[in-house]
């Protein structure tokens, strides 16, 4: 029989540790600590404590910052999951001198940060400018969509909302009227309750969308007409991205070529980009100017940008401030020979990517995979779940519709009939309707179509 050594998981080791040799010179963990150490006027901090002569002692901003920007560059934005870290990761513990600062205590931080984050993004800025870090040659301008902490059901114009609220009192109406017709022993049933539930949560919703109607104003675009505004986060809006429609901010940043230095960046809460080619240039002027800086920043330097930015406005702008800049237009793909071939090549790394993968034609669904019994109004889907009715029948273009819809319980994978975009991700849900002649008695199709809802 193998001998092996033997091992014993319990036993006990004490490691020395030495925080400064845990701060690699090279790292990036090494340059936010030499940064933030050596080269920025924290003393803007110092207006947040008043603490000279009694109190508890603060944690130090300059740990407070080093634990925030470190765990903002390995992705983590939650202050609970930073304080884990302090707890858990030798680099963090290294960068904050394992002072563990209370999830609590790093929220509050990073609440009140936007009051100084301008000076200190501009200190760094003058610090990479004296490393020779910003070449003044070439700038690109470009952004990525931010989802934020709001749900977009609480968007829509005033109008919108004004319709929303009508509809929940009407709601609550109607439940107030069901509980006057009860007697005495139903109305402590739990039924009863239920409705107590639901009357509630229309009040708190009904009595958030009037105090917002009363407090905020009208979000008007650029083209002079009104947008929707976010009850929860009225700064942000709807915008498009590649995973849908989001609630959020549109992350825009101007990057020096050199090195690769973000020269200036902000969150907007603008879904179109095609008007934020000027403000982000001058602003950038006012960093280099803050700076410093005493010719202009732009006048031996050429700017980028992708189609998102081009529209007239932004042209003209172009045209009367002397900038060298190029930005790509939106037709500018159509005329391009290199991209003449585009959609052949697409179709055929989709005809590749179902070979490899064993997967059939992606179709719609057709009549045939669903069972659907017109005169007790029922419909049993391709995965073989009861799909239930929702809303009223909906007549249209000759055509009495049926609305019907999937519990959640009911989506799993569906092993064949799926349409195109549920086939890439292997699951079947969202809401059904069946078409018919307006005529019950004629014998026109049914039509039955899918709108996935994710």
């Amino acid at each position: 029989m193998a001998r092996y050594k033997p091992y014993n998981l319990k036993q006990d080791k004490l490691i020395p540790l030495s925080y400064a040799d845990q701060i690699v010179p090279g790292s990036f963990e090494y340059a936010l600590n030499e940064i933030v150490e050596e080269h920025l006027d924290l003393t803007v901090f110092e207006g947040r404590y008043g603490n000279e002569d009694t109190g508890r002692l603060a944690y130090d901003p300059k740990v407070m910052l080093k634990i925030v920007l470190y765990g903002y560059s390995k992705g983590m934005v939650s202050s609970r999951k930073l304080e884990e870290a302090c707890r858990r990761n030798v680099v963090f513990m290294a960068l904050s001198a394992d002072t563990r600062p209370h999830f609590t205590t790093i929220a509050a931080f990073v609440s009140e940060l936007e009051n100084e984050i301008v000076g200190l993004f501009r200190d760094v800025l003058l610090y990479c400018e004296e490393l020779g870090l910003i070449g003044k040659e070439h700038f690109a301008v470009d952004g990525c969509k931010l989802p934020s902490n709001a749900s977009k059901q609480w968007s829509g114009t005033h109008e919108e909302l004004r319709e929303r609220q009508n509809k929940m009192e009407k709601a609550a109406c109607e439940i107030v009227r069901r509980h006057r017709q009860r007697d005495d022993r139903e109305r402590q049933g739990p039924v009863a309750d239920q409705e107590q539930k639901k009357l509630a949560t229309y009040g708190a919703k009904i009595s958030k969308i009037k105090a917002f109607l009363a407090s905020a104003k009208k979000n008007i675009g650029v083209s002079g007409k009104e947008r929707k505004s976010n009850i929860t986060d009225p700064d942000s809006a709807k915008m498009s991205t590649a995973h849908g429609v989001v609630q959020g901010y549109n992350g825009v940043a101007v990057v020096d070529e050199r090195r690769q230095i973000v020269v200036y960046a902000e969150a907007l809460g603008e879904g179109q980009e095609n008007h934020l080619l000027e403000p982000m240039v001058k602003a950038t002027r006012e960093n280099f100017e803050a700076i410093g800086a005493t010719q202009d920043v732009f006048s031996n330097a050429t700017v980028t940008a992708d189609s998102g930015y081009h529209s007239k406005k932004s042209m003209e702008y172009i045209a009367a401030s002397d900038l060298d800049a190029y930005v790509a237009d939106r037709e500018m793909r159509r005329r391009d020979p290199v991209f003449a071939n585009v959609g052949r090549y697409k179709e055929r790394h989709r005809k590749e990517r179902r070979r490899h993968s064993g997967s059939s034609e992606p179709r719609w669904f057709t009549p045939a995979d669903f069972i659907y019994d017109q005169s007790k109004q029922t419909c049993i889907c391709p995965a073989g779940h009861k799909l239930y009715r929702s809303g009223v029948d909906i007549v249209t273009g000759g055509y009495r519709g049926s609305h019907f819809k999937a519990p959640k319980s009911a989506w799993g994978p569906v092993s064949s009939g799926a349409n195109a975009s549920d086939t890439r991700s292997g699951r079947h849900s969202g809401k059904w309707c069946f078409s018919e002649g307006a005529n019950r008695g004629s014998a026109s199709p049914r039509r039955p179509w899918l709108r996935s809802r994710r």
